[in-house]
């Protein structure tokens, strides 16, 4: 503090909100010993950002066991002042608390700098002494039976006890009650402790002195902004609006359902606009700590529908989004949650509102397919595993199947083939045939995303002219830009298939400069990934632009990097051993080893540089070495464009011993397959 010339005058004190908090101790201590003015100590909700400035902020408090609730209420606070002009100061430190400070806030200055010893330190217990107190804590307390956050801390005081400690400490019965797997509230296990945790009364800050009324005018006020704001075409000012917005409602600091539900859904729309991993993660950990607290709030039937809704939409988003970087376990876990709510919402409302249960068998069948598709993605997967993938598969194919018989409408029939087309292997099974048409009649009604599917399964089955009328006709008329955008790839490849499948340069022209318009916007939007990219290069490169105004768009594919792009696949290469230099490439799609091929493809179907098309087909591989479309893609190089048959036959033998992989492919394009396969035996 003195280095950066501050003294005693230039401190504020934040201690948490709440009366008799145990932190109230030890701060009174704090200020005797100090010799500190009782003006500069503040409860958390007096403090006034704007007069925050200047000041060197001291956040105390007696104990830090997940540091969740910390980072919750003072975040925004922190970065406004900058967290080098801040100070966290406590008595007890859990080891957790202590990673998410310095991970969160770099450069703030934390006291103690060690953590406190917690059960999982070496030398403290011994194994059978901990598997005796993680049976108790599994009895005592079944959510945390090491503490709140399993952080298993080992600290009390003569006036409280912290959570963070064992339960078996503190547990008496009535604290630690819990919410079970069913939404209900469970009394706790009865237990005579040591030191009983005192849970502190909740806070009511200043913002109730407001009528109900007027808070969810405030609310609203914020929400019709929000609303407005996403359809922002400036990336850069969308995301400054949403972020002023965010700052606008935390000082709100409501605790009711509108509230975090706004937040939540702000929140997400903040994750999608992130610029790098790093803060795409901290914004989705905010995310699960708000539908934490919603799950365990006493809500009404319809809002507990709304929450897992969102709650479902967002696991299955940020499985996308963040790529093969997801924690697979995690997310499966989150989506089995989901989808027990939702049972217990249809028990409660069987039979009462057949549109209402029909909604939800539709939602429960999406979370079931999430999951299935995920745990799809673990490699090494056994028979076991794929027996369980199966039936989940099938559940949520009866899940659909009871919502389509419940409400015969675009979305249920929407999501019945999406389930059909989960549990067929092949595209010409009866299954598959039956999703086809159900999505030509959702389409029929006149729903987009019915449209949007449709054009992506056409597109699957090489039915590229009736996959691009289906898209033109719904694309123009949907006032959902962000909908429409990340669904305009399908249209592009679907006109590139158009043009490899035809001499009739009638016949693509004007879709590709089409398409290319569209890609543009995207673009302009900063809605695109790595797949738009790509697309719009080889579109250019279609519509005969010259070669280096065709490929500049790929330097889009380096917004963090001020390295040349054939130095990428060297790039990509040291992201592997963790350097962070391109994170915001691998938010828009470069751990997609599909975008590597088709940049692969670029190269070898439109410039003479083949040697860079084999090393792009190279990192496709080894990011996904069990698919043949690479190896394939390869052999095609080797044999048309290098003519090298030896090097093409061997790749052609990997590519087929992999089609078990990808059995879907390779029945589709046998015929291409065949006929490489007899070139290469010609010229052997």
């Amino acid at each position: 503090m003195v280095d950066k010339g501050k003294n005693f005058e230039d401190i504020i004190v934040v201690t948490p909100d709440g009366n008799a908090d145990s932190a109230d101790s030890h701060a009174y201590k704090l200020r005797k010993e100090w010799g500190l003015s009782k003006k500069v100590f503040m409860d958390a909700s007096n403090v006034v950002i704007e007069d925050s400035g200047g000041k060197i902020l001291l956040f105390f408090n007696d104990t830090h066991g997940s540091g969740d609730q910390f980072i919750r209420e003072f975040s925004h606070l922190i970065k406004y002042v900058g967290d080098s002009n801040c100070f966290i100061l406590c008595y007890a430190l859990a080891r957790k608390a202590l990673s998410v400070f310095r991970k969160e806030f770099p450069n703030i200055t934390i006291v103690p700098e060690l953590s406190t010893p917690t059960i999982h330190e070496k030398n403290i217990f011994t194994l059978q002494q901990l598997e005796k107190i993680q049976l108790l804590g599994d009895k005592v307390c079944p959510p945390h039976p090491l503490g709140y956050g399993d952080c298993g801390l080992l600290v009390a005081y003569h006036f409280q006890c912290p959570n963070n400690n064992l339960p078996i400490v503190w547990a008496d019965g009535d604290n630690n009650s819990f919410i079970n797997s069913e939404g209900q509230k469970t009394g706790g296990y009865p237990w005579i402790p040591l030191f009983p945790y005192k849970p502190k009364q909740k806070f009511q800050s200043d913002i109730t002195k407001f009528s109900e009324n007027d808070c969810l005018s405030l609310i609203r006020g914020i929400e019709q902004e929000f609303l407005q704001c996403r359809k922002d075409a400036i990336g850069r000012t969308r995301r400054k609006a949403i972020t002023q917005l965010l700052s606008r409602l935390n000082w709100l600091s409501l605790g009711d359902f509108s509230y975090l539900d706004l937040k939540v859904r702000m929140l997400t729309q903040a994750s999608r606009e992130a610029r790098s991993l790093k803060e795409f993660h901290n914004i989705n950990l905010e995310i699960e700590r708000i539908y934490e607290l919603i799950f365990q709030m006493q809500i009404t039937e319809s809002e507990m529908y709304i929450a897992v809704n969102n709650f479902v939409n967002w696991a299955i988003d940020f499985s996308q989004l963040a790529g093969n970087s997801v924690e697979l376990n995690k997310i499966i876990s989150r989506l089995n949650t989901a989808t027990r709510k939702i049972g217990l919402l249809i028990r409660i409302n069987a039979k009462s509102n057949n549109v209402k249960e029909s909604e939800m068998f539709a939602l429960r069948a999406k979370g079931k397919r999430a999951m299935a598709t995920l745990l799809q993605k673990r490699s090494g997967s056994g028979q076991k595993a794929k027996l369980e993938i199966n039936n989940i598969k099938k559940q949520a194919l009866e899940d659909a199947q009871n919502a389509y018989n419940l409400n015969d409408c675009a979305l249920t029939k929407h999501e019945l083939a999406l389930c059909l087309f989960a549990n067929t292997a092949t595209m010409d099974s009866d299954k598959a045939i039956h999703g086809l048409e159900l999505l030509h009649l959702a389409y029929k009604e006149g729903s987009p995303v019915a449209a949007y599917e449709l054009t992506k399964q056409l597109r699957m089955r090489h039915r590229n002219e009736e996959a691009i009328y289906v898209f033109k006709s719904v694309a123009e008329r949907d006032d959902d830009r962000r909908r429409f955008h990340s669904n305009v790839s399908f249209f592009a490849y679907a006109v590139i298939g158009v043009y490899y499948n035809t001499n009739d340069e009638e016949k693509y022209k004007q879709d590709a400069l089409l398409a290319c318009r569209w890609l543009d916007e995207v673009i302009s939007y900063e809605h695109h990934t790595a797949k738009e990219i790509v697309a719009y290069c080889k579109l250019k490169l279609i519509c005969g632009f010259p070669k280096s105004e065709a490929f500049a768009p790929l330097e889009i594919l380096r917004p963090m990097s001020t390295m040349a792009w054939d130095q990428l696949a060297d790039i990509a290469r040291k992201l592997e051993f963790g350097d962070d230099s391109m994170a915001g490439a691998l938010l828009l799609g470069l751990e997609d080893a599909s975008v590597w091929s088709q940049i692969g493809t670029l190269y070898s179907d439109f410039t003479s540089q083949f040697d860079k098309a084999l090393e792009f087909y190279d990192r496709a591989i080894r990011i996904d070495k069990r698919c043949p479309i690479y190896h394939f893609n390869k052999a095609r190089t080797f044999a048309y464009k290098l003519h090298d048959y030896h090097a093409a036959h061997t790749e052609l033998i990997v590519s087929k011993s992999l089609k078990q992989f990808s059995y879907a492919w390779y029945k589709q394009n046998r015929k291409d397959f065949n006929e490489l396969k007899s070139e290469i035996q010609k010229k052997i």
